[in-house]
This record gives C-alpha cells, sequence and structure tokens, in this order.
C-alpha cells in the first residue's frame, strides 16, 4: 500500500475543507445546519474557514519599474547606534 507524504495529506485536507466552504456558502445554510446535513464537525469546519481567510488576505505585491529608480540620483543612507556607554557607531553606505 502506498503511503502518502505529509504534504500530500495536508493538501488533500486543504481541498476536502475548501470544497465543504464553498458548498456551504452557496447553501445559504447556517454553518451548524450544513455540518448537521454533511456530518461535519461545527469546529473543524469554523477553524478551516479561518485558515483560508487569513490566506486570502494574506501578502500582495506592488509592481515596480526599475527606469522609475534608474532615473534618480542615488540617495546614501546610515544608521546609528548608541550603546548605554555613550559610544555611537554611525554606519554608510
Amino acid at each position: 500500500m502506498d503511503q502518502i507524504s505529509r504534504a500530500e495529506e495536508l493538501e488533500q485536507k486543504r481541498s476536502y475543507w475548501k470544497q465543504h466552504i464553498d458548498s456551504w456558502q452557496v447553501t445559504g445554510l447556517t454553518q451548524a445546519e450544513y455540518c448537521r446535513r454533511h456530518n461535519l464537525k461545527h469546529h473543524q469546519l469554523d477553524y478551516w474557514k479561518k485558515r483560508f481567510s487569513h490566506t486570502e488576505t494574506g501578502v500582495s505585491f506592488v509592481p515596480l519599474k526599475l527606469e522609475d529608480l534608474l532615473d534618480r540620483p542615488a540617495q546614501r543612507s546610515a544608521a546609528q547606534n548608541i550603546h548605554p556607554d555613550d559610544i555611537a557607531v554611525t554606519a554608510q553606505d
């Protein structure tokens, strides 16, 4: 018998719960009623719903044109760290 990897098992769970969450949302039923009709545990549906909502509203990227940056003059930056003994250390590009 073939064993599936942990990653494959997790992907199967994600797919299973994503299908149920999508189905629940179009039914108009409460979560509790949907779970009763499909023999699911309400707290599990709620857990996966929260997991998917976090991943769907995660990171987004903004396109950046390098040409816009190349036309600007170089800017120098500096960082300064002051130790408790009043010793200042400054680093520049």
